[in-house]
């Protein structure tokens, strides 16, 4: 059933009642998300109360996407780790099929093994600093999940990582047709194109009662050290789409960057993108450099004063 129908009729995608029977599908990792989360045992009646089953037990459309078995296609996440800023060679690239519960665990354990720390150098310490926050990831793929249009079934959540951005996609543009780039994120009402789907990641702490999600986002990512204005996450939209753009907060595009002397023992400082490797082994080489200069200081020092004691 498409959107405009559903609108139409004031219905959700998700509120819809199918043929599928209480019996024929569990909600196992629904009950021990549920304990975890709230540290409450899960009983059958919430089913009913989170409008997962109507009083006849057949599930509603949220019901089938939340089930162990969740038979539908295009309930997938795509996750893709580019080789450089286009999509061109994978470096890593996997399919995941099932409930939303699954789904968001997988997202997240991919994009973690992605986020790479970088570090900052302190007068007296290393600051290390992930590529992303970990909080905006996880809250941008709530969002994709929750908020996309499941009418539409020939398209599935991406995750696509390059070296300077993380872009997740979701079928369905905003729910009232605007174009969210051309929208302040403070006046953007809360509106909900799956409520039931969302009111079950509230109860779970998975998305907050009042607020935006976008703005979580925005704020989370502004929490890294070094962030500037430049690195702030954007969103655009069309109708049949959206998208979510985190900027690598450790990603430098100079060539050639910025080299100043070190007031200590002449050693440059390149402001230019290393690698985890690579930092290591200057760090190693100015290690080294620094005790060959005590070294050689020393034996300087060793010779005058062996030269002064020559009797005459």
């Amino acid at each position: 059933m498409s959107a405009l129908v559903l609108k139409g009729r004031n219905r959700t995608y998700d509120s819809l009642v199918t043929d599928y029977h209480l019996g024929e599908l569990t909600f196992d990792t629904l009950a021990k998300t549920y304990q975890k989360q709230t540290g409450l045992p899960f009983e059958d009646k919430l089913l009913q109360s989170f409008s997962l089953v109507t009083d006849d037990g057949l599930l509603t459309q949220a019901g089938v996407l939340f089930s162990d078995q969740c038979p539908y296609r295009h309930s997938s996440l795509y996750c893709t780790r580019w080789n450089g800023l286009e999509k061109d060679d994978a470096l890593d690239s996997r399919e995941y099929q099932g409930n939303l519960l699954t789904l968001l665990d997988a997202g997240v354990q991919f994009m973690t093994l992605h986020n790479k720390k970088g570090w900052i150098k302190l007068p007296n310490r290393r600051l290390d600093t992930p590529d992303y926050s970990d909080r905006a990831l996880f809250e941008a793929l709530v969002n994709a999940l929750i908020h996309r249009d499941y009418s539409e079934l020939g398209s599935e959540v991406h995750i696509d990582i390059y070296d300077n951005r993380l872009v997740i996609y979701s079928p369905g543009g905003m729910f009232d047709g605007s174009l969210i780039q051309n929208r302040d994120l403070n006046e953007v009402p809360s509106r909900r194109r799956n409520p039931i789907l969302a009111d079950v990641f509230t109860q779970f702490g998975y998305m907050e009662k009042r607020g935006s999600g976008l703005r979580k986002i925005r704020n989370e990512t502004a929490k890294l050290p070094g962030f500037t204005n430049e690195k702030r996450p954007t969103f655009r939209s069309q109708y049949e789409s959206f998208f979510t753009e985190i900027l690598n907060n450790n990603y430098s595009d100079k060539s050639l960057g910025e080299v100043q002397n070190d007031t200590h023992g002449g050693i440059l400082n390149v402001a230019v993108e290393l690698s985890e490797r690579q930092k290591l082994i200057i760090v190693a080489i100015q290690n080294v450099a620094q005790n060959v200069a005590q070294n050689v200081a020393q034996n300087v020092a060793q010779k005058k004063q062996g030269k002064h004691s020559i009797p005459c």
